[in-house]
């Protein structure tokens, strides 16, 4: 999602500097991981496990389709990337 479309409307966030790439942002109360923010980057990765409605989001990728639960089974057509390495989100091709 642009970052400038999101925002958080109660409460904040822990940041932890994960990678030279950017912060995955916590919940300091439950330590629920929310987003990840690319450092300089005009985009997050949200969780959509963590959001209010999630049904009012389609996910648009899938990460780590490699080590997914083996009985769940995407049946969408968006990408798989099989680590945590996604190109922006203007480049990314479907599959």
């Amino acid at each position: 999602m642009k970052t400038e479309n999101f925002q958080l409307i109660q409460g904040s966030t822990v940041d932890y500097a994960s990678s030279e790439q950017g912060f995955r942002c916590f919940c300091p109360v439950c330590g629920s991981l929310l987003f990840y923010r690319h450092q300089g980057a005009d985009y997050l990765e949200i969780t959509i496990g963590t959001l209010d409605d999630p049904d009012r989001v389609e996910p648009q990728v899938h990460l780590f389709a490699d080590d997914q639960i083996k009985w769940f089974k995407l049946q969408d057509l968006h990408p798989r990337y099989h680590d945590n390495v996604m190109p922006h989100p203007s480049k990314r091709n479907t599959m």
